[in-house]
């Protein structure tokens, strides 16, 4: 019984590691740089990050998560929460008033459930949390969501994307969109958008290339150093 808990708590161990590529690598500095530069700049500056479903996009965004936690903080007579980074998953059908409610509620709103108030309303409310949640990037992943599709065409809610423009301008807050690469162009359509989002990272699958390897070559190798390095063995 032992040797099987023993098992199951290498599994759980391995479950907790992260095993890095170069392109990760490059979307996980990228995108705190884009925090950085928006604090230093004074003016939102975002990101995407484009891959197919079960090539790391969640993943990252939770290492990222990992890395700037929720914490709480006394101000004066008064307690409150810090949240760094907010990560939300776009709500189909994405209208203005569901996705602001989804992110009163990833900030701990105690009344968003009631979704009481004009669309003006939730958007003040949000902006008036992020900034006292000291949120300095938020993830909006499954973006494709934020496009109306009709058999004949395919594009984004220009009500929904206006107020999107405006969140991100008001707050100055580093937004990162998370979705799949074929919505690209369809958003950069709109300029005023895409030029909010300058700074973009793909996670592409993984090669083989008979003559190095490729980058699946790369990432075995990753993962059996990381075995050895928490004496992690199948024998």
């Amino acid at each position: 019984m032992e040797k099987f808990e023993n098992r199951f708590e290498q599994i759980r161990s391995i479950n907790n590691i992260v095993i890095t590529s170069n392109e990760f690598m490059t979307a996980f500095t990228g995108i705190q740089d884009c925090v950085k530069r928006s604090i230093s700049f004074s003016e939102p500056v975002g990101s995407m990050l484009l891959a197919e479903g079960g090539l790391g996009k969640t993943t990252l965004c939770k290492t990222i998560l990992s890395l700037m936690p929720r914490t709480e903080k006394i101000e004066k007579d008064h307690k409150k929460n810090i949240i760094p980074v907010c990560y939300v998953e776009v709500p189909s059908p994405a209208t203005v008033k569901s996705l602001a409610i989804t992110m009163l509620k990833e900030l701990g709103d105690p009344t968003y459930e009631n979704g009481y108030g004009t669309t003006e309303y939730l958007t003040s409310r949000l902006i008036y949390l992020l900034a006292q949640c000291e949120t300095k990037l938020i993830f909006l992943d499954e973006f494709h969501h934020l496009f109306e599709r009709k058999p004949t065409s395919t594009r984004m809610n220009r009500t929904t994307g206006n107020w999107l423009k405006t969140l991100v301008n008001r707050t100055g807050i580093s937004f990162c969109l998370v979705g799949l690469p074929e919505f690209v162009p369809l958003l950069q359509v709109d300029s005023q958008i895409a030029r909010r989002f300058p700074f973009i990272y793909h996670l592409n699958p993984l090669t083989i290339d008979p003559s190095n390897g490729g980058s699946m070559f790369a990432f075995l190798a990753e993962v059996s150093r990381t075995l050895n390095k928490q004496n992690i063995t199948f024998s």
